[in-house]
């Protein structure tokens, strides 16, 4: 069975394959009123401690790729000109 996220919860793991140095540390889902949520969060050092800033993000649904239609090739036995 399949973890199902419940509603005003979050879950956040660390990011062990950052893409850039721009990379959140971590990284995490959330639902809230039925709407899936993305989350990035970035660990920082402050005058007061450590602390996070991160966004907060609607879940992006890929759209299926569109596929072009086949190109026709012209019969072999016409001469175009």
């Amino acid at each position: 069975m399949a973890y199902e996220q419940k509603d005003g919860y979050v879950s956040i793991f660390k990011n062990n394959k950052p893409t850039s140095d721009r990379s959140p540390g971590y990284t995490g889902t959330a639902k809230y009123k039925g709407e899936e949520l993305v989350i990035a969060l970035w660990l920082h050092e402050g005058k007061n401690g450590k602390y996070f800033s991160g966004t907060i993000q609607p879940k992006r649904v890929s759209e299926p790729a569109q596929e072009e239609p086949p190109h026709e090739e012209p019969p072999q036995d016409e001469i175009p000109f």
